[in-house]
């Protein structure tokens, strides 16, 4: 479980939830996005509407209908919200961005949208010419509230550039999967990972429904290896999930394949939520070899989680304590008392090691033997 150490990461406030967007799936965006039309905004139009209680505002916009994509436009242009996050700058300047910088003769019309809840990187660099807008009808404050506002964008992917609209046309073909494998070879770079995705996302549904799930689980490997994920999802890890029983012994090969070393973690996590009796065996001894590395390492308290960052020992001293961390919840997970030796063996281990303010191993061995004592 690669994630396992991000346990330790010092809590931060929570941000507002605008910033905390991530990538939207193109097909899902095709699909989510109420109105998707090819269009402009007009220069002149662009407005500031400050929020109640001030701190925050939007900008509202004429957008001029060049064609529409998907859904149906009541008329060829109307007013558009663009959300708290992104902000259309006009001739340079705007929403404390600096795009003209020393030019004196930046276009005082020009408009170019930008990620300002973000990276900061420019959306159009051209608003004023045609782009390809995904519109969705939000509330006006912080974009809430589905169906209860204007047609609006909110997320930096509802706005394309222009040459990129037959791509996502193919997503609203009732044969999309043919038409983006198509397309996959000549697609630009920025586009070529979220075709991949949502091919390898056609694929595990697929092979999620087959009836044999010995089978279900081979032909999952692949997606497991590769990290395949969809919609900020582990897809392929929670399918194999899913296959149930039959994922044991096939992860069983996988976890002994010398080359795979990276996935071992999602193994044993696995097998801890499958509750499979099989894996406690690999597990401990995984355990053992984690146990004969940490007694010759010199570490107390916490210091030696941030003693030199991009050192090879810091981060090999990250992965084994993550495999610790993963291996003692599934061996109380899966229950079997054969995990008890090596449960008491990790337990003494850190209780030496002393990781003051972690003592998420301690705690977790603790509650395996305790649940095996029951």
């Amino acid at each position: 479980m690669r994630a396992a150490i991000l346990v330790l990461l010092v809590a931060l406030p929570s941000p507002a939830p605008w910033w905390l967007r991530g990538h939207v799936e193109d097909a899902i965006l095709v699909e989510r996005s109420e109105l998707i039309v090819l269009g402009h905004l007009q220069p002149g139009s662009v407005e500031v509407v400050a929020h109640k209680g001030g701190g925050s505002h939007e900008h509202t916009a004429t957008l001029l209908v060049s064609e529409v994509i998907k859904g149906k436009a009541d008329a060829t242009e109307f007013r558009v919200i663009i959300h708290y996050g992104l902000c259309p700058v006009v001739g340079g300047r705007g929403c404390g961005v600096n795009l003209q910088g020393n030019r004196r003769d930046y276009p005082k019309d020009l408009i170019e949208v930008v990620d300002t809840g973000g990276d900061g990187g420019l959306l159009a660099t051209e608003a004023s010419e045609d782009n390809v807008w995904f519109l969705r009808r939000k509330s006006r404050v912080y974009a809430k509230d589905l169906e209860n506002g204007d047609y609006g964008i909110i997320d930096p992917d509802e706005l394309r550039p222009k040459a990129h609209r037959r791509y996502f046309e193919a997503y609203l073909a009732k044969n999309a999967e043919e038409r983006v494998r198509d397309m996959l070879p000549a697609l630009p770079k920025t586009l070529t990972d979220g075709a991949q995705r949502f091919l390898d996302h056609c694929e595990v549904q697929r092979i999620a429904a087959l009836e044999d799930r010995t089978e279900w689980a081979k032909r999952l490997v692949p997606f497991l290896l590769k990290g395949h994920s969809w919609d900020h999802k582990a897809e392929a890890r929670d399918a194999m999930v899913k296959a149930g029983e039959a994922a044991g012994p096939v992860l069983l090969e996988l976890f002994k394949d010398p080359g795979h070393k990276e996935v071992r973690g999602d193994v044993i996590q696995i097998w801890g939520e499958l509750k499979w009796r099989g894996g406690v065996e690999p597990i401990a001894k995984l355990l053992g070899e984690l146990d004969d590395y940490w007694a010759g390492q010199k570490v107390k308290g916490s210091g030696w989680w941030n003693d030199d960052v991009t050192s090879e020992l810091t981060r090999t001293r990250r992965e084994n304590y993550g495999l610790v961390h993963v291996s003692v919840i599934a061996l109380g997970r899966i229950g079997d008392p054969d995990g008890r030796a090596a449960l008491e063996a990790t337990l003494a281990r850190w209780k030496a090691i002393d990781f003051s303010g972690n003592p998420q191993i301690v705690e977790q061995c603790e509650r395996g033997l305790k649940a095996m004592r029951k």
